[in-house]
């Protein structure tokens, strides 16, 4: 039928322009799919690195507690600047992707930010400290966790 031509002597052109709108879907749907690949291994990605920061500032405060030495002041200025640093990684992707995803509650923060220093300077014995903190850092780890799940059931 394509190759027929009409009365006028035109070629009929109805077959190529439907394999261009499906070649353009095609197109498309790949491009799509790619997006959301590359958006799934950025926030796998952000979510390890966030998971690792959180780990390497919990073995630091464990380190810090650990030495008798350390004061209230060396565990704040440790804790302001991992808490920054921590705080921008697990906010980044919903400024960059423009994501609901929330890895950790500004609570979590603001708890990170206050309870190790009031942990340390309550006077607990070490191991209760240790022990606390522990807890501390799993129930952290656990929240990222959760809401890297809760962000996978939307998809």
């Amino acid at each position: 039928r394509c190759t027929m031509r009409s009365k006028i002597g035109r070629p009929n052109t109805t077959r190529g322009f439907d394999s261009s709108i499906v070649t353009a879907a095609g197109w498309y749907w790949a491009a799509h799919l790619n997006h959301r690949t590359f958006e799934r291994s950025e926030f796998i990605k952000n979510k390890d690195k966030l998971t690792n920061l959180v780990d390497s500032c919990f073995d630091k405060l464990d380190e810090l507690f650990s030495k008798r030495e350390t004061t209230s002041e060396d565990i704040d200025i440790f804790i302001t600047e991992k808490t920054i640093e921590i705080e921008n990684k697990a906010s980044q992707l919903s400024r960059v992707f423009k994501s609901k995803i929330i890895f950790l509650t500004t609570d979590t923060i603001t708890k990170m930010k206050s309870y190790p220093l009031d942990l340390f300077e309550n006077n607990n014995m070490y191991n209760e400290q240790k022990s606390k903190l522990r807890k501390f850092r799993t129930d952290v780890l656990e929240e990222i966790d959760q809401n890297y799940e809760e962000w996978l059931k939307k998809l």
